[in-house]
């Protein structure tokens, strides 16, 4: 915006900033809510977002979400309109991409990709929004988002996701990634690439190629602008001092462009001390205290034809590209004539048959551009030809592995080409493989859970568990084999109770008298029948635990012994009934306790 302007013009422009209403406007497109497609997560978050901050900034914002292809050309169409008049134009995309052929298109949410006529007739090029773009060279920057991690279904004809980018001279491009990769995101929150846009690019007085050279992956850039391209107008102080400060620094910039020495001298006489008067100085060759030299300073007129030629960052950029494709590093594309593109140059023009002085002539760039535009066309063709003979390879080693439909075609493919034409294919085939296989393995583990279950006995269990030590059924084998277990035990454990109870010889009379002593003592032990029952068990438990023996409610020797001495003072008679003192254990009892 500031080349070639006079410095009253610039003056004008810098105060008033990048991105205004009047001179900026802005397409938005969020498409997420596709028809046959998965959605794309926060597109449409981050389009409403990224529009309000462009608003916020000054630009003029045309926005379109969730856009039919319709509606979606419609739009694009108004907004090609309204740039007529503006001086700087900024395009976000977010939603899914297509592309084939090497060339990319941004689907709107009806779109169909299961022919290659509905790709070209449904989507739109990419190519159209870097045309519109082009119209505004140096200062137009577009911002795509088709790094959805699940898109259309990729087919023989087409992928999601975008091809190679490279747009028209003077345009910057922005991807959220390197094409043909994805970016994980959350359907909760802003994405990361809209953030981005809107912290640092977006951010007062940045500059767009300044913060585009120093963004890091996964964001993709690829083209350049102007190096005073901006988003957001600088801020600007309201008191009288830091509006003055503004207006010298206007000056001095439009003197630094210009390298005029009536615009020097313009600066010295507005801001005589100003922050920069002995730079302007300098620059004119006077003394620091501003007395003329004694010589003055001669410039070499080559260094002033270079000048005249007013090559932008740009045009310098290109050059740059053009001595690198033609062998001649300038260890550098950036747009600057540093010590490495000025000895690239004098290498180029020492090859080339002129003075090597390391500084251009109006002819010189112009061969230069015919060779290196020629040598860049050649890059391409090889580049063209060695992708052409990859494919053809990569195709050629599918046809003999993956195109068979065998897993093991589809590995031993992966092995040579992760990332190869048909790489998405193998995964996917190779994905529905092992689903096959997981769904074969649970129904044996689940046949061999039923017949478990059917013998429900612990080594059923155990079979099971050892052939699937991890399985689905692990929980709920384990479970019952805890259950079975533990019957198995008490069960055992009661059989050895029983065992000593009956080895104590208890006649029935001993029985019936255990049971009355027991009820004596205060255990109730319902029918005194000699017959131990539940009752009767938890009486002698009862008893066991009261006499802090072990209370498992079985008799054996301990516990009989403390019931006979326990009831010998009243054994005799109680409540006009005659406790029965047993024939065999409990008079042998009675003797030894000296009753």
């Amino acid at each position: 915006m500031l080349r070639k302007f006079a410095l009253a013009t610039a003056l004008t422009i810098c105060w008033a900033g990048h991105g205004m209403a009047d001179g900026g406007v802005a397409l938005v497109i969020g498409n997420g809510d596709y028809e046959n497609a998965p959605d794309a997560q926060t597109a449409a978050r981050d389009a409403n977002v990224v529009a309000d901050a462009l608003e916020d900034a000054g630009w003029s914002v045309t926005k379109g979400i969730n856009l039919e292809r319709t509606t979606m050309r419609e739009v694009i169409a108004q907004f090609t309109a309204d740039m007529a008049d503006a001086d700087e134009v900024a395009i976000f995309y977010s939603g899914h991409a297509l592309r084939t052929g090497g060339v990319s298109y941004m689907a709107p949410v009806d779109a169909r990709a299961d022919t290659l006529t509905d790709v070209m007739f449904d989507a739109v090029p990419l190519d159209l929004l870097l045309q519109i773009a082009a119209e505004k060279s140096g200062n137009a920057v577009l911002f795509v988002d088709g790094a959805q991690l699940r898109g259309f279904q990729p087919q023989e004809f087409v992928e999601p996701g975008l091809a190679a980018l490279e747009g028209p001279e003077g345009v910057l491009i922005v991807s959220a990634a390197e094409p043909g990769r994805a970016v994980r995101r959350s359907r909760w929150r802003d994405s990361r690439f809209a953030r981005l846009i809107i912290d640092q690019f977006l951010q007062p007085g940045a500059g767009v190629q300044q913060v585009a050279d120093e963004t890091e992956a996964p964001t993709f850039v690829v083209g350049s602008v102007d190096s005073e391209f901006t988003l957001a107008p600088s801020p600007v102080t309201a008191d009288s001092q830091g509006l003055e400060r503004e207006i010298e620094l206007a000056y001095w910039r439009a003197a630094e462009r210009s390298g005029k020495a009536e615009d020097y001298q313009a600066y010295l006489t507005r801001f005589p001390e100003g922050l920069f008067v002995a730079f302007a100085r300098e620059r004119l060759g006077l003394n620091p205290d501003g007395s003329p030299k004694e010589e003055e300073p001669k410039i070499d007129p080559r260094i002033l034809a270079e000048r005249d030629l007013n090559l932008s960052r740009i045009r310098k950029r290109k050059i740059q590209e053009y001595l690198l494709a033609l062998g001649f590093d300038p260890r550098g594309i950036d747009g600057l004539f540093g010590r490495g593109s000025r000895n690239a140059i004098r290498r180029w023009q020492l090859q080339n048959g002129f003075d090597n002085e390391g500084w251009l002539t109006a002819d010189q760039v112009e061969k230069l551009t015919t060779q290196g535009e020629a040598a860049l066309a050649e890059q391409r063709r090889i580049a063209a030809e060695k992708r052409r003979i990859q494919e053809a390879e990569d195709n050629a080693y599918w046809s003999a592995t993956g195109a068979k439909g065998k897993p093991a075609g589809y590995r031993t493919y992966l092995e040579k080409y992760p990332e190869g034409l048909h790489s998405k294919v193998a995964r996917a085939a190779l994905a529905k493989v092992a689903e096959a296989e997981a769904d074969a393995q649970a129904r044996t583990e689940r046949r061999a859970f039923r017949r478990a279950k059917r013998a429900d006995t612990a080594e059923s269990y155990r079979d099971y568990l050892g052939a699937y030590p991890e399985g689905i059924y692990r929980d709920e084998a384990l479970a019952r084999l805890d259950e079975i277990e533990g019957a198995e035990r008490a069960a055992a454990d009661e059989a050895r109770l029983l065992s000593i109870e009956d080895a104590l010889g208890l006649s029935q009379d001993d029985r019936i008298s255990v049971e009355q002593r027991l009820r004596y003592l205060g255990f109730e032990v319902g029918a005194e029948d000699g017959n131990f029952d539940n009752r009767t068990r938890a009486a002698i438990k009862g008893y066991q635990s009261a006499r802090e023996l072990e209370g498992t409610g079985y008799l054996n020797r301990p516990t009989v012994v403390n019931l006979v001495r326990d009831t010998q003072a009243g054994s005799n008679q109680q409540g006009g009934r005659v406790v029965i003192d047993g024939a065999q254990v409990i008079r042998g009892l009675l003797d030894a306790l000296g009753n």
